[in-house]
């Protein structure tokens, strides 16, 4: 089944204890992309004439941005995103069923304003330990 942005799903912990979270969808318009990463290290030695790629075993999720019209509303971006440092459970539906969850640390919190224009808003997530897929 194919799925579009209204069936999208942002949520992120209200704190670090992850009982309670608060669903951002209707302030999100853009999420740079979830992208999960197998590092590589080069493993061939002296004398090869090819670069010989080896995994190292562990995995990575670069860093998540979510971008939206600023809103300082209770519950909002504003006071749930503006907590630099802190970690903070994530879940993002991608529609029916399928999901990914991760705890991350919000790394950025940006408010750019610009004349004639809505104040927006971006935030960095930077993914800390393992992404469930479910």
């Amino acid at each position: 089944m194919k799925y579009g942005s209204p069936d999208l799903k942002f949520e992120i912990g209200a704190d670090d204890s992850g009982t309670s979270m608060v669903d951002l969808s209707e302030y999100v318009d853009t999420i740079n992309e979830l992208n999960i990463e197998a590092p590589l290290q080069e493993g061939h030695g002296f004398g090869h004439a090819w670069v010989k790629q080896l995994w190292s075993k562990i995995k990575q999720c670069n860093p998540v941005t979510v971008e939206g019209f600023y809103d300082d509303s209770p519950g909002g971006p504003h006071e749930t995103l503006n907590a630099i440092g802190e970690v903070r459970p994530v879940s993002i539906t991608w529609g029916g069923s399928k999901k990914s969850s991760f705890d991350a640390v919000i790394t950025n919190y940006s408010r750019t304003p610009s004349r004639g224009e809505l104040t927006r808003y971006s935030c960095t997530l930077t993914p800390s330990g393992a992404v469930e897929e479910v």
